[in-house]
């Protein structure tokens, strides 16, 4: 974005989807606690502005899958 840095979640797990929906997760009840917004308003703010990745994919059988989610601090600078 512009050089201000993220806020980053994280989930790791044995199901990648899982994983995901939990990274989101931890993403909005950041957004609900720290910025005062609803849950609703969490979720709007994350599918816009928020960035999913998968940082690991599940590789095999011993192997966990990780996944990150990322906010840019610049969404909260006015």
């Amino acid at each position: 974005m512009d050089g201000m840095g993220f806020y980053v979640t994280s989930a790791a797990g044995d199901d990648l989807h899982d994983c995901a929906k939990r990274a989101v997760r931890h993403m909005v009840d950041h957004l609900t606690r720290e910025y005062d917004l609803t849950r609703a308003e969490a979720y709007m703010l994350a599918s816009c502005a928020g960035d999913l990745k998968i940082a690991v994919p599940k590789l095999g059988a011993t192997h966990a899958a990780n996944v990150t989610f990322h906010m840019p601090y610049s969404v909260f600078m006015g």
